[in-house]
C-alpha cells in the first residue's frame, strides 16, 4: 500500500484527502510490485516494464516522463481510427483544442503540420489523445517486423510506409516498431527533413539505340513530378551521348514536355558532332523565372553547353508549367543511315529558391 511521508497508510491518506486543514503531504510511495494492474479512467499506478507511473487516459495507459500526447478535437466528419497519422487542422480557440485531420504526404500541407498519432480512436465531433513522443501500444504492426521505420504515407492519409516518399512529397520519420504483432507497440517521434537545397533526378541507364535513320529520334528521358520545380529555382542538366560509326555527324536536342516524347519546350540543340565514334558531352542551365518563363540559352543555338558562351541570339522564354508532370527528353538525329547513338546518362541538378 502507498505511504506519506508520515508513514500513514492508505486509509490514513483517504481521510486527508479533501480535508481542510489537513496536513500537506510530503510525498507519496507506490507499490513497484503490483500484483494487479487498474484500466479506470484516471487510476494512476506503477509501470514496472518502464519503471515510471502510469496513468490511464481514455483507455489508453500513458506512462509519466515518458509519454506525451495533445488533447485534440475531431471534426472532420468522420472517425479516425487508433492509429492514424494527423496533422493540425485549425484550432477550436476558446476550448483550447487543436482540431486534427490525417495526414497526408503528398506536399499539400508542410510537414510541420504533423502532430503525432492517434491514441485512441476518435469520433466526429470528440476529444481525444494525440500522441506526439512514446510508445503506443495495442495498435496492429503485424505487417512489419522489428525494428522497422515507419514514414507518413503519400498514397493513404492517415497511414505508413517502410519507404521514405520521394521529393516533392513530404518525408516524415513517424516511428519505430518497437513489437510487430497485432496486438504491437510503436515507438512514436515524429521528424521532419529539412528545406531540400538541392534535388537530383537522374538515370545512367542506357538509352534506346537510334540506329538506320537520320530523324531526331528520342533516346532516353527522366520524370519531373509536378511541383519538384518551382519559381526561384535554378536547373543544370546534363547528358553523355554515345556514337558508333563514323558515316555522319551527330546531333542532340532536349526539350521539356508534358508528354514522354518529343515536343513542347526545346531547350537547347548541341552543335553537329564530329563524323567519328564519340562520347558527347552536353549541358544546359535553365532558370525559372515565373510560372510562365523558364529562361535558357536560344533552343536552337548550336553549343555543346552555355559556360562560357556569348551570343547575339535573344535567350528562350519558356512557358513551362512546372506545376503538372513534365519529363526531360534527350533526342538523337545522326547524319547518317550507318551510324547508331544513345545516350549514356542524364542528370538533372535543381537548386531550390532560397
Amino acid at each position: 500500500m502507498p505511504t506519506t511521508s508520515t508513514g500513514a497508510d492508505y486509509n490514513d491518506l483517504i481521510n486527508k484527502i479533501g480535508t481542510t486543514g489537513a496536513t500537506p503531504l510530503n510525498w507519496v510511495e507506490f507499490d513497484t510490485t503490483p500484483t494487479s494492474v487498474p484500466t479506470t479512467q484516471g487510476t494512476l499506478s506503477w509501470d514496472v516494464d518502464h519503471s515510471t507511473l502510469q496513468l490511464v487516459l481514455n483507455g489508453h495507459v500513458g506512462q509519466l516522463m515518458q509519454d506525451t500526447f495533445y488533447y485534440a478535437k475531431n471534426q472532420t466528419g468522420a472517425t479516425i481510427p487508433a492509429g492514424t497519422v494527423v496533422r493540425s487542422d485549425g484550432t477550436l480557440g476558446a476550448s483550447g483544442r487543436i482540431l486534427i485531420a490525417p495526414f497526408l504526404a503528398n506536399g499539400t500541407y508542410p510537414s510541420k503540420y504533423v502532430m503525432g498519432v492517434t491514441a485512441e480512436s476518435i469520433a466526429n465531433g470528440a476529444d481525444g489523445m494525440v500522441m506526439h513522443f512514446g510508445q503506443l501500444r495495442g495498435i496492429d504492426t503485424s505487417a512489419y517486423t522489428d525494428g522497422t521505420i515507419l514514414y507518413a504515407s503519400s498514397t493513404s492519409a492517415g497511414g505508413f510506409t517502410t519507404n521514405m516518399p520521394g521529393y516533392p512529397n513530404n518525408q516524415v520519420t513517424v516511428a519505430i516498431v518497437i513489437h510487430a504483432a497485432v496486438n504491437g507497440i510503436l515507438q512514436i517521434r515524429p521528424i521532419f527533413e529539412q528545406t531540400l537545397g538541392t534535388v537530383n533526378k537522374q538515370s545512367v541507364t542506357d538509352g534506346a539505340i537510334v540506329t538506320g535513320t537520320t530523324t531526331s529520334t528520342k533516346t532516353a528521358s527522366i520524370l519531373i513530378p509536378a511541383n519538384t520545380i518551382t519559381t526561384g529555382d535554378m536547373l543544370y542538366i546534363k547528358t553523355r551521348i554515345r556514337k558508333t560509326g563514323t558515316a555522319g555527324t551527330l546531333t542532340t536536342r532536349m526539350y521539356i514536355n508534358t508528354a514522354d516524347a518529343i515536343g513542347g519546350s526545346l531547350i537547347g540543340t548541341s552543335a553537329a558532332a564530329a563524323a567519328t565514334s564519340l562520347y558527347f558531352q552536353y549541358a544546359r542551365t535553365l532558370a525559372v523565372k515565373s510560372a510562365t518563363n523558364t529562361e535558357s540559352m536560344a533552343g536552337n543555338l548550336n553549343i555543346n553547353a552555355d559556360d562560357n558562351v556569348s551570343a547575339t541570339v535573344a535567350v528562350s522564354a519558356s512557358n513551362i508549367n512546372w506545376a503538372v508532370n513534365q519529363y526531360l527528353v534527350v533526342a538523337v538525329q545522326n547524319g547518317s543511315t550507318a551510324d547508331s547513338s544513345r545516350s549514356s546518362f542524364i542528370h538533372m541538378q535543381i537548386n531550390k529558391a532560397g
